[in-house]
């Protein structure tokens, strides 16, 4: 047997698919293991991260979104008295800059952290 080849060289064709598989795994856990740790942390990190990308992406829609939207809808509702109150006292005070205020509080604010954020990030909505 020269010195490359593998130990079943000499085994039959039929059964050499069995023994081929066995033989290649090592290399492959050899060849991992030539590169270093950077290779197999580096995919380690990668699955996790993409994990974690996955869990705050599922968050946001799952949970926050539709939260988020629930307080877009009940916010247009709470704006429609509001907004009365404030033009029929706005003739009195003469302060317009208070009605947009609560516009921005109670839809805008809401409407760009549902619709305008990226997906699993930016919490916050900053």
């Amino acid at each position: 047997m020269p010195h490359g080849d593998p130990p079943f060289a000499t085994v039959p064709a039929a059964r050499r698919c069995s023994a081929d598989a066995g033989w290649k795994r090592p290399l492959l856990t050899q060849r991992f293991a030539e590169d270093g740790e950077a290779v197999s942390g580096s995919v380690f990190a990668n699955v996790v991260e993409s994990a974690g990308k996955a869990a705050a992406i599922g968050f946001d829609v799952g949970i926050l979104r539709t939260l988020g939207s629930i307080r877009v809808v009940v916010g247009a509702v709470a704006l429609i008295p509001t907004s009365i109150i404030y033009l029929l006292k706005m003739p009195i005070d003469g302060d317009e800059g208070a009605l947009l205020d609560v516009v921005d509080i109670l839809v805008v604010e809401p409407a760009e952290f549902v619709f305008r954020r990226p997906l699993g990030e930016d919490f916050a909505g900053g």
